[in-house]
């Protein structure tokens, strides 16, 4: 599997931790659709760890959730490790 789509999926940041812990660990998905959840700041936290640790990764929709600036801190810490990713959505927030 190289695309895990989870949009409209009702996410929520608890749901997002399990989600990032499994997706660290992952080194065959390459696309991952998070967009239209109920994702915050906290779920965004878990997000950067993970990209992070995962360096396949290169394609992120997190579009239409509930991230706030501290959010995009959380996914530029990711970035600073995570050199792969070439598209990162984060519209609608």
């Amino acid at each position: 599997m190289k695309s895990l789509a989870l949009n409209y999926a009702q996410l929520t940041d608890y749901g997002v931790e399990i989600l990032a812990e499994t997706l660290s660990l992952n080194k065959t998905v390459t696309k991952v659709d998070l967009s239209s959840n109920q994702i915050s700041d906290m779920g965004m936290l878990n997000v950067g760890r993970m990209l992070s640790s995962n360096q396949t990764i290169d394609c992120l929709k997190l579009g239409n959730n509930k991230l706030k600036d501290k959010s995009c801190e959380h996914i530029y810490e990711g970035l600073k490790v995570h050199k792969k990713l070439t598209k990162l959505h984060l519209d609608g927030n």
